[in-house]
C-alpha cells in the first residue's frame, strides 16, 4: 500500500491486487473476533455501583465501532473511492476516511489481541505459540502493516 500525492485529491493510496485482498480479509476478521466487554473499575466494591455505566459504555462503543465499520465498508465498495487501475486498485480518501480506516484496523487489531489473551510482556501475560493463535498473530501483523502505511502517509502529508 503506497501513498501517492496527487493534485486535487487529499489522499491517494495504491494497492496491489494481493494487498487489497488482504485489507478486505483483515477487516473481515472483525466478525470472527468478538470484543470483550470493558470494566469501568477493577475494584469489586465500585464495580457493582458502576455496572449500569459500564453497560452504557460498552453499548456506546459497540455502536461507534459498528458505524466505523459500515463507513469503511461503504467506502471500499464505492467504485469512485476504490477503483481498479492497471496493476491493482486505487483508494481515494478524505481525511475522515483515512482516520476511519485507521480506527477500523485498530478495532480488528484490538479484537485479535483480546482473542490471544491480551499478551503483555510487562505484566507477564505471555502468548502461547500454537495453531490456535496463528490466525490472531497474522491479523496483528497485517493490521500493523496497513496502519503503518496510513500513519506514514499522514506524517508525509503533514510535512
Amino acid at each position: 500500500m503506497t501513498f501517492e500525492r496527487r493534485e486535487g485529491v487529499e489522499w491517494v493510496f495504491r494497492l496491489k491486487p494481493r494487498e487489497r485482498e488482504l485489507l478486505l480479509s483483515v477487516l473481515g476478521f472483525r466478525k470472527h473476533f468478538p470484543r470483550q466487554s470493558l470494566a469501568i473499575s477493577r475494584d469489586p466494591d465500585t464495580a457493582t455501583d458502576l455496572c449500569e455505566a459500564g453497560q452504557d459504555l460498552n453499548s456506546s462503543l459497540a455502536a461507534h465501532w459498528g458505524l466505523v465499520a459500515k463507513s469503511v465498508d461503504r467506502m471500499l465498495k464505492d467504485p469512485v473511492r476504490c477503483r481498479g487501475i492497471d496493476g491493482g486498485h486505487e483508494l481515494l480518501m478524505d481525511s475522515d476516511q483515512v482516520h476511519g480506516l485507521l480506527q477500523a484496523l485498530n478495532d480488528v487489531r484490538l479484537r485479535a489481541w483480546e482473542k490471544l489473551g491480551r499478551p503483555d510482556v510487562e505484566t507477564g501475560v505471555v502468548l502461547k505459540i500454537g495453531s490456535d493463535n496463528i490466525v490472531g498473530l497474522r491479523v496483528l501483523q497485517l493490521t500493523a502493516l496497513f496502519q503503518g502505511s496510513l500513519l506514514e502517509a499522514l506524517d508525509q502529508n503533514a510535512s
